[in-house]
């Protein structure tokens, strides 16, 4: 009897820690991660003191364990950040993100030219990159993206799937994210979004792009998509591994207008003017501004970038979310050879395209037909978006 007590006790305790944390965030860290050590590290990083004792994480069995940074996972208040977290988040607690996420929220503000008077010191943006680019390669040192996506990782992301390059379980995790809970969604896409402003944000693209972007894009500022822009524009020149991984970036971005730095940076203004009310995802806020793109009051800046983007997806299917979502079913059926012979990167094959408009009558869903239409008329207005005729007026 008193064993089983003892045992229902620390049950009873833990359910009850559980339950505190749920409140507090909506996520109960479980058994994976030593709750009590986690918090004096906090408790000890509010004070502007070191971390107590390390705290390992392995939430997520598929990825290695590893001792969180900080010994609480979140940006070092003891570190070159110091001054600037006392400054800019005095009142953020440390711990589960919070303050890295409030600085970071300060760099986007000083990058839009928003803030007037003290700006962060290049030391702490440094050690900022640097803490998200080591969380980067490993799911277990973000505890709140580990947790949210534990029960998804083990679902679709098990050893077996896994590749071993850094980051792996993250990367699988974007390739399946239509399949995954809403919780885990939205951790991915906070990810996603980290990724498209700087490249070393996503471990896999950063490890085999690295040596290109050293070469070719020397002295282009980190931040809002510029290096991953200077990588795409010398594609041609890049080793094959980094086309490949540039590519399935690009593939995985597609849908999401906010995914695309650079057209966010031209194209914001235009996207409060024509387009407040669009939902995001799917393509739709791409859409929306494709369709205003001749409208007076519409900028020249974001048209330009939105048709190169445009002629960029008419060169493979795999780049357009919408035709990728509405044709999936005639894909496989009356295009399957083509899309099975394609390259794994985007080599201006727009075979599947091609094809998709040649059977046009026997496609059987009508989404489908409606979205080859809209690219039929789209080649028809402009040279750019036909693959076949744009190539040979290269």
């Amino acid at each position: 009897g008193t064993a089983g007590g003892t045992v229902g006790d620390k049950m009873g305790r833990a359910w009850i820690v559980c339950f505190a944390l749920l409140a507090i965030s909506g996520i109960c860290l479980g058994e994976d991660i030593n709750q009590t050590k986690l918090e004096d590290n906090e408790q000890a990083q509010a004070e502007g003191r070191e971390e107590e004792e390390p705290v390992v994480s392995h939430v997520v069995e598929a990825a290695d364990e590893v001792e969180l940074q900080s010994g609480d996972g979140d940006l070092d208040t003891t570190g070159p950040c110091a001054s600037d977290i006392m400054h800019f988040c005095p009142e953020v607690k440390p711990g589960e993100n919070r303050i890295i996420k409030c600085m970071g929220n300060q760099a986007d503000e000083e990058e839009k030219g928003n803030v007037q008077g003290r700006k962060l010191s290049d030391e702490c943006k440094e050690d900022m990159r640097s803490h998200k680019m080591e969380r980067a390669t490993n799911i277990n040192y973000d505890v709140i993206l580990a947790n949210s996506c534990k029960d998804d990782s083990k679902k679709y992301c098990d050893d077996s799937t896994l590749y071993p390059e850094p980051g792996a379980v993250i990367t699988c995790l974007r390739e399946v994210e239509e399949k995954l809970t809403d919780s885990c969604k939205d951790e991915i896409k906070r990810t996603k979004l980290e990724a498209s402003k700087d490249y070393a944000m996503d471990a896999m693209l950063h490890e085999l792009c690295e040596d290109d972007a050293k070469v070719l894009c020397e002295g282009v500022k980190e931040g809002e998509g510029r290096v991953q822009d200077c990588l795409r524009k010398k594609r041609s020149q890049l080793s094959w591994d980094c086309q490949e991984e540039l590519f399935r970036k690009e593939v995985e971005d597609a849908g999401d207008l906010s995914l695309n730095a650079v057209l966010m940076r031209s194209c914001s203004g235009d996207k409060k003017k024509f387009c407040k009310d669009v939902k995001s995802g799917m393509g739709n806020a791409k859409e929306c501004l494709e369709k205003n793109r001749g409208e007076t009051g519409f900028s020249s800046e974001c048209k330009t970038k939105f048709e190169e983007m445009m002629a960029r997806r008419a060169t493979d299917f795999r780049l357009d979310a919408k035709l990728r979502e509405m044709c999936r079913d005639d894909i496989e059926e009356v295009c399957g050879y083509e899309k099975d012979s394609l390259d794994s990167i985007a080599g201006y094959d727009g075979r599947v395209i091609e094809c998709l408009q040649d059977y046009k009558d026997e496609l059987a869903g009508e989404a489908c037909k409606d979205r080859v239409h809209v690219l039929t008329m789209r080649a028809a207005e402009d040279i750019r978006m036909d693959r076949q005729i744009g190539r040979a007026h290269v």
